[in-house]
């Protein structure tokens, strides 16, 4: 995850590691042999939470949530 600073005197870049853990079921409809639709819902549980601060750690800007939800829709084409 990478933040970059603006509209201050001072800004800065930070890089740091994100990890995460994340499982969840997904669906498949297939109309036709060689074309298939999916769906699916992820839960995701943060290993590590960064934060960031404008000016010192007090002013915490935003933090990692801990647990989240992912929501996604697929569209495959089988050529075989």
């Amino acid at each position: 995850m990478t933040a970059r600073g603006f509209g201050f005197p001072s800004n800065a870049r930070t890089t740091g590691l994100w990890a995460a853990a994340v499982a969840g079921p997904g669906a498949q409809w297939r109309p036709l042999r060689w074309l298939a639709l999916g769906a699916d819902v992820e839960a995701v549980v943060a290993f590590t939470r960064r934060g960031y601060a404008a000016a010192d750690e007090r002013a915490l800007l935003y933090r990692v949530p801990p647990v989240g939800l992912r929501f996604g829709a697929s569209v495959a084409v089988f050529f075989f």
